[in-house]
This record gives C-alpha cells, structure tokens and sequence, in this order.
C-alpha cells in the first residue's frame, strides 16, 4: 500500500481510472550558508560541564549519521566535535555533539556556563546543491507519477491550488513507504498487522511513537494534542503525559486495554495482555523485559528496578538510576485517568474554488502555545499559509469570509483594495458569533488588518474562524471594496508531510470534491508546485 499524506476517503476507484499526469521538473544551482544562533534562552544545564541547546536548523544530527555542522564560541571553532555524551559531562572544554537535529549537547571552552559567560555560539553548515521544481496539474479522480528526488532530497516547500471556479475540492498525494496519518483507522492501518499479537500490537504501536514524535514543550494541557492525528500531523511534539496518552488512544482504538500512570514526575502507559499489565514509555523510547521474556508492569519495576540498571541510561540519554528511582519511590505512584478527545480528528483540507495552500518546510515563525508561551518555539515545526480571494459580488452591508482548516490556525492577514475613501470595519469570531474589532491600516487604496494578536490571544487551539466586513458609510461594499484577500496561517509538522525518496519512487493522486463525491466532468484540476534540494554537498563552515 502506498502511504503518504492526505486522506482518500470516500473515494473507491478501479485500476482503469488512474492516469499519468505531465510532470515537468526543472532544476537550478544551489548552494546555501547556514548559520544558526544559540540563543541562552534555548540552553539549559545537564550533567557536569554539559548544556543542551534547542535547535531550529534542521540538520542531520550525529544520532542519524555524522553532523557536517560546526559550532563556534566567539567566531572560533570548538571542539572535538562528535564528542561522546559522558566527555562533555565530564571534561568538557569545548567538547560537544550535534546529536539530533533539533538538540545540541556542548560544553563551553573553559567549561563556563554559556548562559552566562557573555560569549556568542553559533552552528553553521554549508550545502551545495540543485533546487528541484516539479509541477503538474491534477485533473483526474485518480492517477499516478514518478519523481527522483536524487541524493540528500530534502523538501522546501508544497503549493497546491484549486484551478477550478465552482468546485471545493480534496487533493490527496501519496509518496511510497510513508505512514499514512489522515485519521487514527489509517495510522493503525500502517502499525497493526492482521496476525499481530496483543503484545506485537502493543510494541508496535510504542515504536510509531518513537519515531514519530520529540520530545519538547507541548502547545497547551488537555485533550488537544492527546489526539494522534493532531499529535504527529499539527504538532509533532510534546511532554512524557502526551506520550502516553496517544498511546492510550491508539491502543484502545485497536481493541487494546491500557491505563496511563503517574509516577510523581513521570507519566507512562500499560496495556494488559496475557493476563497481566506491561508498561510502555514511548517519551524515554523504552520498555524492559524479564528473565523469562514478559514486558514488565510499572508494579513489577517498582519492587525491582534491575531491568532499568541494566544500562546506564535509557536510549535518550536519561540516568536509568533517576528513572529507577520514579519508580521506586511507590508513594507518587497511580493510575490516572486517560484524558482523551471525545472525537478524533481528520486531515482532509477542503480547497474552495482559487484557493491555494502554500507548506512552507522551514522553520516555523509562528506556533500555537499556551502553556509555555514565554518559552522558544519548537524547533522542528513549519508554518503553512492558505490564501483565499474572495469577490465582492452583491456584498452590501456586510461580507462574511469564514475559514475553517485542519492544521491549527495561528495567525494571518486581511487585505482590501479600496474603490473610495470609504474605510469598511473589520471584526473577527471563532464561531461566527461574538466578533471582535480588527485595528486596521490604509495607505493608498489599501486596507490591512493583521490577525496576530487575535490568535495569541486564544486560549484553545483555533481551526475556524470568521472574518466580518461591514459596510460604515453610504455606499454599498461592493462599492467600496474592489477585492478582498485572507491569508491564513497555520502550523504543522513537516516530518508527517509529503517527502521525497532518494529514490525513484511512486506518487499516488486523488481528487474528491468536498462532499465526498468524484469531481465533476469539466473538473479545471488542482495545480501541485513541489520543491525540493538535492545533491548537497555538505561540509562544515
């Protein structure tokens, strides 16, 4: 089955109806400096002379091969470079790893503490490639393409647009081997086999966990992001509790029994099987087995933590003694209730008539967070920008622009061009009641209102809104108002999204117009704009 990124539900096709669609591929020289900033604000301390910093860049990291990137204190190179956790910690002096792509371990060159030592560290690579453009139309119910993506193929960015001018539209495009995260039935569709054992279910259903996810900051508390489809698709990321909760989801979904527990600290999960409860940790990337073979239970640790000694940490570095100790430490430890949304969410973004929908791969500018909004963002998140045209047509006292969408929404703009000196009012709703006034410019024919402010100012991960026009002088709005555009920008995470194989590799399609239903005869297509690098020739600054 080839897996990838948007759903194709309600949409049963025969081998006959799929087609081949042109796909022109251009490419250009390319070649980048990247420099990023470690800001104090990103570091915390570890162990010994050992700091861990934050990332945004993006890099291979050491963990997944061998990081071409080179951190300097000052402007001077530190080093050595690739340096094993348990040096840094221990001996430090300039010692460091770009472990992960989004987590640096380092030390100072004088084992200062570089929050505080006044000193500027910067990591920076250097790549040498091809842009690669691919672009085609996609018009029928069903098709199917090929793309090399070429050494090192990296995703920059993916537009699509609704050409037609009556029909709202789903587009779906399927990369080969890649999960499909649509909904909760299709992400198990790619974990669980039909021969699968409890146990396999459950070990399985941990392993997408770990490979899916990071650990970081979450949004905000509460159900939000203990949906799967929201945890890998929009967000990517989130504290142990989150962790555990998704796995709670995704196991009962697939018929699982399972509790999370709090362990004063820490939270896990368990599914019972063979007649007994076994723990899982998907956030520590662990779960430990027995003499005789059985996965242990949280109460089985707890009277003997030796299978948590056994190494001294756990895969992501952690002290298996402190872990050890979260379980032993009995009087913190319960059962807790899973806190899980009442329904699942979807990814199926409707594209109205010249709608285009721009996924940005880079680093997010702007995120949803709650919880820990003073604290910096994600380092592995992306932001997308949906941008819908809307005409005047017979507005008169006032035009309703509503956006709903399946990545959460965090921030935008409205555009008016103006045909008078008429200065309309602009409001804002999440639910299409209670508005609130936008602050507006104009300058020269002009009319702007940025929807920043509003967004961080919700409290509950925003998928709609309303944005209201009203007519304030005499004339009529399609009097005042020659044009109006919205761009909505939304965050998700760009691991989950569309990718390129190294490869040769196939590309699946599909068209559903937004009620389910096959695309009508006449249909104009949706254009797909991929763009990607390629062939890097990475090598350190």
């Amino acid at each position: 089955m080839l897996k990838g990124w948007f759903t194709m539900a309600g949409l049963a096709l025969s081998a006959a109806a799929f087609c081949a669609p042109e796909v022109r591929v251009t490419t250009a020289p390319l070649t980048e400096t990247v420099d990023e900033a470690v800001a104090a604000k990103d570091m915390r301390a570890e162990t010994g002379f050992c700091y861990i910093a934050s990332l945004r860049m993006g890099r291979t990291g050491d963990k997944d091969g061998k990081s071409e990137c080179v951190l300097t204190e000052d402007g001077k190179p530190l080093g050595p470079a690739h340096a094993g956790h348990a040096d840094i910690r221990s001996l430090g002096k300039g010692r460091y790893s770009h472990w992960i792509a989004g987590g640096l371990y380092f030390s100072a060159s004088d084992n200062t503490d570089p929050r505080t030592n006044g000193r500027k560290y910067v990591l920076s690579s250097q790549s040498r490639g091809l842009l690669c453009t691919a672009v085609t139309t996609l018009n029928a119910p069903a098709g199917q393409f090929q793309l090399t993506g070429g050494p090192a193929a990296s995703v920059r960015r993916l537009a699509l647009r609704n050409l037609d001018d009556k029909t709202a539209i789903v587009a779906a495009v399927r990369a080969a081997n890649r999960p499909d995260f649509s909904s909760v039935d299709a992400i198990l569709g790619g974990i669980i086999k039909p021969d699968m054992t409890p146990e396999q279910k459950s070990v399985a259903i941990w392993k997408f966990l770990v490979d899916w996810r990071y650990h970081y900051l979450p949004a905000e508390g509460g159900a939000e992001i203990h949906d799967p489809v929201k945890f890998f698709c929009v967000y990517g990321y989130g504290f142990c509790d989150d962790c555990a909760q998704n796995f709670v989801a995704l196991c009962q979904v697939a018929g699982i029994k399972t509790r999370p527990w709090g362990l004063g600290g820490h939270v896990v999960a368990e599914a019972f099987f063979d007649n007994g409860w076994h723990m899982f940790d998907p956030d520590h990337e662990c779960y430990f087995r027995a003499a005789d073979g059985h996965i242990l239970g949280v109460e089985e640790l707890a009277k003997d933590p030796s299978a948590i000694l056994a190494k001294p940490t756990d895969p992501t570095g952690y002290s298996s003694k402190s872990l050890a100790e979260l379980y032993t430490t009995t009087q913190d430890n319960a059962v807790i209730s899973a806190n899980l949304p009442a329904t699942f969410h979807r990814i199926a973004p409707v594209l109205l008539p010249g709608d285009e929908v721009l996924f940005d791969y880079g680093p997010a500018k702007r995120v949803h967070s709650v919880t820990y909004a003073e604290k910096p963002g994600p380092p592995k998140a992306a932001n997308g920008t949906l941008t819908r045209r809307v005409a005047v047509g017979q507005a008169g006292d006032e035009l309703l622009i509503p956006v709903t969408w399946c990545h959460v929404l965090v921030g935008g703009e409205l555009a008016l061009s103006l045909a008078g000196a008429e200065k309309p009012g602009v409001s804002i709703s999440p639910d299409g009641k209670q508005y609130s006034a936008l602050p507006v410019v104009v300058s020269t024919g002009r009319l702007t209102a940025d929807l920043a402010d509003w967004f961080t100012a919700q409290k509950v991960a925003p998928y709609a809104f309303t944005i209201r026009i009203e007519r304030t002088g005499a004339a009529p709005l399609n009097q005042s108002v020659k044009e109006a555009t919205l761009r909505a920008v939304f965050q998700f995470a760009p691991k989950t999204m569309l990718q390129v194989q190294p490869e040769t590799a196939t590309y699946r399609t599909a068209l559903t117009a937004s009620d389910g239903t096959t695309p009508p005869a006449g249909f104009k297509g949706v254009e797909m704009r991929l763009e990607w690098a390629r062939g890097e020739d990475t090598k350190a600054k």
